[in-house]
């Protein structure tokens, strides 16, 4: 038992009155107490841990508070006369609320909350300390809630519109029999800076060969690459004909962090002036064509060709320009020499003069083809070439049917000196003959020559059998030239020549998919068809797992695998989270910004839609915050209570096993260490 005397004395009391009574409380549920004889007002609580001074004297009552079984009372004393007191009941006072408020953000709201006192009928005052001034009413009347633990107020944005700290305290009206509760004190907050979202990406505004100017933006800041940032988005001591990247960004002020970088964007510094082109060559290709080209120039952004008739003159006329190394000059006269030299420019300048180079353009009529052959290759194609004619632009190739023809009809123009003639029929004999011309005439015929196509080949082809990942296929051919194979319109194998049957068996498919194949007379996708048929692989079927095998207050980390998965998914509820790719896999996947003390439900799908395949699924919750408390020695190593994994990752303690305890004790959350000594982690 604790004894408290208080010696109030009288002038403070009672004002002139005088006070020669004790006053005694026998035990914690009396509702009357005694007055007994003295010089001092005694109060003498059976089982009291605590006393508080005389907190209201108005209207000739005394309020004495004092703390009995866990509970404050306070003792109402009435003033009867001078020399008499009475004692009319004895009632509880408010609790003190615990005051919560958190770091706020320039120009945000932030949520003041408090522990709700089930006495407050008559709701709470609060008071704000700005700065660390004086203390001013925020709020006189805060009404208290019908219901919960917590009462919360949302203090707007505006009282977070300039830098400095802030401080709240709440208390309880007063109401009936309550006299006003004691301050529930914050912690001192100060105001952090408030974040900004990133610019757009700047754009090249201009350039010169040793500096870049992007485009601006109010507040903004500039950097390349990576370097440091400036205010300026002039960027010189810049090499020329060089591409650099550059980004912007919002620059830090008085009640803003500087906002993360742009994307970037790249800019190329101008080009010195060109060097003379090197390399000027030209060639006459026809009695009207003259082709010229040179060595590209670096830097160069094109070209201007000169040009003057004759031998030996000096090309002063502009006659066209290009961005390329070559031009091709036509509409020449034929047997006319022509001179040519080449500058090369760009945004800088242009060059000085290449040498002169000159060609003269043909004049004759071109030579008969000679040296003309063919050469059956299949059942459908004839190969037919020749020598090449000097001054030809190209060649016309005629022919007949039948042994012994004498060819008369175009078929083929080229400009080379062979071809390939298809879709022929087999077993047949074939006649040709060339004409070599250009633009001064053409050429008499060549000699005739003629082949005649092999027998048509034939050939079979059929599904056999499949697996996930492979198709096999049985195939047959006769008369066959490279008969080969196949996917689609894809080249897959060579099967041979003549004649030939056996099975082939394709892999490195998709499984569950439908192929086309086709057998060919040939090595290409355009040979003649002999067979064709198509088949689908075995169907994988996808699996997969979903854990979680641990959290905080504010993540989840689960654990997945999945086997014959395509786009595997991750979802909370109907939300998309991450592709966690295809075929298999596993691996740990943490989810974060979760709210505390939280359910929450994650699906894995195959695929990447909500309605896609669900492979597998978990709920799971986030971890709730932990009581007060402290540390007695040894175990005292840790300022607050954290769950087991933490005490192991971030702590260091190298444990072999490990307990978590449920409580709200000071050591309610225990793990053990090496030699099974305790560790206490306490919040």
């Amino acid at each position: 038992m604790n004894h408290l005397k208080l010696y109030l004395i009288v002038f403070l009391l009672l004002s002139t009155f005088t006070v020669t009574h004790a006053l005694t409380t026998t035990n914690c549920d009396t509702e009357r107490c005694r007055i007994n004889n003295g010089d001092f007002l005694d109060i003498t609580v059976s089982d009291c841990e605590e006393c508080k001074k005389v907190t209201n004297n108005t209207g000739g009552h005394i309020f004495i508070p004092i703390k009995t079984c866990n509970e404050w009372r306070s003792f109402l004393i009435e003033r009867a006369n001078r020399d008499n007191i009475s004692v009319e009941s004895c009632v509880q006072i408010h609790a003190t609320p615990v005051v919560t408020f958190d770091t706020p953000t320039y120009g945000i709201n932030q949520t003041l909350s408090w522990t709700r006192i089930s006495t407050a009928s008559g709701g709470y005052r609060v008071e704000i300390q700005r700065d660390g001034g004086t203390w001013t009413v925020y709020n006189s009347n805060v009404s208290q809630p019908a219901s919960g633990t917590t009462v919360s107020l949302t203090i707007p944005s505006s009282e977070f519109n300039s830098m400095g700290t802030r401080r709240f305290r709440v208390r309880a009206n007063a109401v009936g029999p309550y006299p006003v509760g004691e301050w529930g004190l914050s912690p001192t907050r100060t105001i952090q800076k408030a974040n900004q979202s990133a610019p757009s990406a700047p754009t090249c505004s201009s350039s010169t060969q040793s500096s870049v100017t992007i485009s601006s933006c109010a507040g903004c800041e500039y950097r390349r690459a990576t370097g440091s940032a400036q205010s300026s988005n002039t960027f010189t001591g810049l090499s020329a004909d060089t591409a650099y990247t550059f980004s912007r960004r919002l620059a830090e002020t008085t009640t803003h962090n500087a906002s993360a970088w742009s994307s970037n964007v790249s800019c190329r510094t101008s080009a010195a002036v060109p060097t003379t082109p090197t390399g000027v060559t030209c060639s006459a290709v026809s009695t009207s064509q003259i082709n010229v080209s040179w060595n590209a120039v670096s830097g160069a952004t094109g070209y201007y060709i000169y040009r003057c008739t004759g031998s030996g003159c000096t090309p002063s006329s502009h006659v066209h320009t290009t961005s390329g190394t070559s031009w091709s000059n036509t509409g020449l006269s034929s047997g006319t020499t022509y001179g040519y030299r080449v500058r090369a420019y760009n945004a800088s300048g242009t060059s000085g003069y290449s040498s002169i180079t000159s060609c003269t353009t043909q004049s004759a009529v071109p030579a008969t083809p000679t040296g003309v052959t063919c050469s059956a290759v299949s059942s459908s194609q004839i190969n037919v070439s020749w020598n090449a004619v000097s001054g030809a632009t190209g060649y016309y190739i005629y022919r007949c049917t039948g042994s012994g023809c004498t060819p008369s009809s175009h078929v083929h123009t080229t400009s080379g000196t062979s071809w390939s003639d298809t879709s022929l029929s087999s077993g047949t004999t074939y006649g040709y003959r060339v004409r070599a011309y250009n633009a001064s005439g053409t050429s008499s015929y060549s000699s005739i020559t003629s082949c005649t196509t092999q027998s048509a080949a034939s050939g079979s082809l059929s599904f056999s059998s499949s697996t996930q990942n492979s198709i096999t296929l049985y195939y047959s051919y006769s008369n066959g030239t490279n008969v080969s194979l196949f996917v689609g319109n894809s080249y897959w194998a060579n099967l041979g020549s003549g004649n030939n049957w056996n099975y082939y068996t394709v892999s490195g498919l998709s499984s569950g998919s439908y192929y086309n194949f086709y057998l060919r007379n040939g090595t290409s996708s355009s040979s003649p068809l002999l067979a064709s048929t198509s088949g689908s692989t075995q169907a994988a079927t996808a699996s997969g797992s979903l854990s979680c095998p641990s959290s905080t207050q504010n993540s989840i980390t689960l654990y997945y695998s999945y086997s014959n998965g395509t786009n595997v998914s991750l979802f909370r509820d109907s939300s998309y989270l991450s592709n966690l790719g295809s075929g298999n896999n596993w691996n740990y996947y943490t989810v974060s910004g979760l709210s505390s003390g939280s359910y929450y439900n994650f699906y894995l799908r195959n695929g990447t839609s909500s309605s896609s395949p669900l492979l597998s699924s978990v709920s799971c919750n986030t971890q709730s915050g932990g009581g007060g408390g402290s540390c007695s020695p040894p175990y005292s190593h840790c300022s607050r209570r954290i769950d087991c994994n933490h005490c192991l990752t971030n702590l260091g303690i190298g444990c072999y096993t490990y307990t978590c305890c449920l409580g709200d004790g000071p050591s309610s959350y225990c793990i053990y260490g090496p030699n099974s000594a305790p560790c206490c982690c306490c919040k």
